[in-house]
Order: structure tokens, then C-alpha cells, then sequence
């Protein structure tokens, strides 16, 4: 029989698992970005491909994203967002943002990031994410 019970963290902590991930980039903390995670969570992007005009979809790795923000040793990574918008139904939420990213203090990209997560034990996991990335209209953050 299933439960239907379980306690989750209240819904004002569900966009702190993507401040805890955004803060983990900025430091370099990997331990701290794989925590946020759900280990079986999937990772997407999608972009216009410049030479052929035509909308793709790729599926990143989650071990190699969380190696990338342990190693970049000199690199800053900074991600600013902005427009939140969250959404809960009990064990799952969604959350959705407008983003800029800057390397080294640069303006690389923008797009929106689009987090799903789910409450496991009542803890708040990332279980997907998926990002638009662009680099003409793009919001001031």
C-alpha cells in the first residue's frame, strides 16, 4: 500500500535548493551542488543552432556539470536571476526563472531555467532541469 503522507519542507523552501545550487557554482563547491540534486535527476538544454536556424534539444550529464563546478579553479561563474515563478502540488514543484550567466565577471549568455523537483523524505531535490541559452534579447540583470 502506498503512502500518501510524507512531510514535505514548506513550499518557501523549495527556491532555496536553486539559491544553494547558484551559490555551490559561484564557490566551486561541488559537494554542496551535488546535494541539491536527486541522484537519477537529468539535465537538458535547448538553443537555435546558428548554422541551420533549427531549434535543438541536448542532454547534458549531471557528473560531468557537478566536475565542472569543483574544477574551474580560476574561473567565476556567476548566474543572476530573476522573475521567479514556483509552483507546488504536494511532492512536486516547478520552478521557473529568467537568467544571465557571466564568466569571469563577462556576459556570456541568457536564457530561462526551468527546475523541476520533488520532496524525498522531506527534502527538496532537483530531478530535472532545463535551460534555454541565447545571447541577443536579453533582460538586464
Amino acid at each position: 500500500m502506498q503512502s500518501f503522507g510524507q512531510e514535505c519542507a514548506p513550499e518557501s523552501q523549495v527556491r532555496q535548493v536553486t539559491d544553494q545550487l547558484f551559490r555551490a557554482m559561484e564557490s566551486g563547491d561541488s559537494t554542496s551542488a551535488r546535494a541539491v540534486f536527486h541522484p537519477n535527476a537529468r539535465m537538458q538544454t535547448s538553443y537555435i543552432q546558428r548554422s541551420t536556424g533549427k531549434t535543438v534539444l541536448i542532454e547534458g550529464s549531471l557528473d560531468e556539470f557537478i566536475a565542472a563546478i569543483g574544477e574551474r579553479k580560476e574561473d567565476l561563474w556567476e548566474e543572476r536571476t530573476a522573475n521567479y515563478s514556483v509552483h507546488v502540488d504536494g511532492q512536486l514543484a516547478h520552478i521557473w526563472m529568467d537568467y544571465a550567466f557571466y564568466l569571469n565577471g563577462t556576459f556570456s549568455h541568457c536564457g530561462v531555467n526551468s527546475f523541476h523537483l520533488m520532496c524525498t523524505e522531506g527534502t527538496w531535490q532537483i530531478i530535472d532541469v532545463i535551460d534555454t541559452r541565447r545571447s541577443t534579447n536579453c533582460i538586464d540583470l
